[in-house]
Parts: structure tokens; sequence; C-alpha cells
């Protein structure tokens, strides 16, 4: 099969057939859902699929919570009295 080189050259359904013939399986249910959306004209939807995901995952929480952790050096901590003081706050 050939498939077109930039973005300028168009694909045809052949071409399409093809590529969705090409999926993995266990990427077949996303794809479904996002040409299904396509075919509906459904923006919001294929903007969702196809946002980048911005939720950090288990690792990179543990690893912020260490970090964190970490960071926070309770012989550095003062007072509010001692803040407002050396804010001039009365």
């Amino acid at each position: 099969m050939r498939v077109p080189k930039t973005c300028l050259e168009m694909m045809t359904r052949s071409d399409l057939h093809q590529l969705v013939d090409e999926i993995p399986d266990e990427q077949v249910d996303p794809a479904a859902e996002l040409l299904d959306a396509y075919r509906r004209g459904d923006r919001v939807m294929i903007q969702m699929l196809t946002a980048p995901e911005d939720d950090p995952t288990p690792d990179e929480l543990t690893a912020l919570a260490e970090l964190t952790n970490e960071d926070l050096d309770l012989a550095d901590a003062i007072s509010d009295e001692d803040l407002r003081g050396r804010l001039g706050i009365a």
C-alpha cells in the first residue's frame, strides 16, 4: 500500500480501509470511537479523543510526593507571629 507522503496528497477510501485493517487489535475500539466521531461530525468528541493526556500517572504522583517531602524541611519553619514580624504586619 502506498501511504500519502504529505497531508497535501489525497488518501483514497481504499488507503483508509488498508490503514484500518492494519490497526492492532488492542487499538480497534479507540480507533472506532474516533472514526465514529468524525462520521458524526462531533467536533467536541474529536477534541476529547485526540487531546493530550494531562493527568499524572501514579508513578508521577509518587515521585512528586517524594520530592515534596524531601523539600520540606520543618527546621526552617517559622511561626505565624514570627512571619508577621518579618513582614511588618501587626
